[in-house]
This record gives C-alpha cells, sequence and structure tokens, in this order.
C-alpha cells in the first residue's frame, strides 16, 4: 500500500506510516543529519518543526509535506499576523505565496517601521533579520461571516468602524445607540475576543463576527 510524502519538493513513498525527523532526512540524503533541520506544514499552512527523534504520522491529514535545510538555527517571521520557522537567512515571495494560500492572486508586502510598507515583486528574496522578527501580510479577496451574512473584503485588518458598515446598511446613528461586536475564528493571535470603537482587528477566512446594536432611549 505505503504512504506518499513530499520532501523539498520530491515525491516519496513510504511503507512505514510514522516517521522520525531523521529517517525523512534519509528519503533526501541529507547528511550528517544534526546539520540539518526539518519543517512540515501543519494545520492551516503553519510550519513546524520536527526534531530528528520526533516522530510524525502520515496517517493524519496535512502530515504528508516537508521541506530540511542545512542549518545550525531556525529563522523565525510572522505572516499575516501568525508566527512561522525558516530554516534560511532569507525567504521568497514565492514560498510567502505558498505559505499563505493565495496562489498568483493578491499581493505579498512587508511591514516596514520607518518607512512605506514594500510589496514585493515575483522572483524577490527579502532577508530575515536575526534581531527581529519580518512581518509580512497579504492583500486579497477574504470572505468572512457578520450576523450571519458573507461579506467579501480586500483588506487583511478592519476597523470597528468598517465592521459596523459591514453588518449594518446604514449603520444606525445618534448619541442613544450603542454596539457590541464579538468574533471568533481568527487567527492564530487573535481567535476569538471582542472588538470597540478605535479598535481593528486582523482578519482570516471564514472569520465570523456577531455584531448588536442597542438603542437606549
Amino acid at each position: 500500500m505505503g504512504y506518499s510524502l513530499t520532501i523539498d519538493g520530491i515525491k516519496f513513498r513510504s511503507d512505514d506510516p510514522v516517521l522520525t525527523g531523521r529517517q525523512l532526512l534519509q528519503f533526501v540524503d541529507r547528511s550528517p543529519a544534526e546539520e540539518h533541520v526539518v519543517l512540515y506544514f501543519g494545520d492551516g499552512r503553519q510550519l513546524e518543526d520536527i526534531d530528528l527523534e520526533e516522530s510524525v504520522d502520515l496517517r493524519e491529514p496535512g502530515r504528508e509535506r516537508f521541506i530540511t535545510f542545512k542549518t545550525d538555527r531556525l529563522f523565525n517571521f510572522e505572516l499575516d499576523g501568525e508566527r512561522q520557522p525558516w530554516g534560511a537567512a532569507s525567504i521568497s515571495e514565492r514560498m510567502l505565496r505558498q505559505l499563505a494560500g493565495i496562489g498568483n492572486s493578491g499581493s505579498v508586502w512587508l511591514e516596514r517601521r520607518d518607512q512605506e510598507d514594500l510589496q514585493l515583486q515575483p522572483g524577490q528574496d527579502v532577508p530575515l533579520n536575526t534581531e527581529g522578527v519580518e512581518r509580512f501580510y497579504t492583500e486579497r479577496a477574504i470572505t468572512i461571516i457578520v450576523n450571519g451574512r458573507k461579506k467579501t473584503v480586500e483588506q487583511n485588518v478592519l476597523t470597528f468602524e468598517a465592521l459596523l458598515a459591514l453588518a449594518f446598511d446604514p449603520v444606525p446613528h445618534g448619541p442613544n445607540w450603542c454596539f457590541t461586536m464579538t468574533y471568533r475564528k481568527g487567527p492564530r493571535p487573535n481567535p476569538e475576543g471582542t472588538l470597540v470603537e478605535g479598535e481593528s482587528v486582523r482578519v482570516k477566512e471564514g472569520m465570523v463576527f456577531n455584531v448588536t446594536a442597542t438603542d437606549k432611549s
């Protein structure tokens, strides 16, 4: 029968459904194993590193794609608000697109503090700062659920006011109106919570918002 897996873009089959990090490196002749690291694509396209003696079960969904690096350290970056490990001192625009699941649509941006954010170009590589965490975000059409209705937005960060406009048409106005906003199924840093006037939240595909309006008069 065998179990399929992909390492560094190369397809293999294994008779054993449970493999260690060391065994995965043997498939692609990476030696000595102690000088390499293995990452796999986990749930929600989240990268996770595997220790040499740690095992992975290929029978679990999403446990069949791996990437290896010859390195003695891991770098970190953020993509759409989620921390990711990486085994090289730079990462390509193409890989960021793959991890974000946007294919050739939308765009990838590098967040910069003292300059305008940089839109990455096809084929561009970005160094990962060993003294900090590079932050990337994507712009694409995202479908969220607001008060039970599907809404498509182009931004991956939405303000309280923008969500009100999605929830109500028109938005109730007047000194006696107050609003309550909760959300769930958000990205890992903010999977659920509440939002108040003046705040904003990073959104992801399928995120759910409930917005209520109360007239105190």
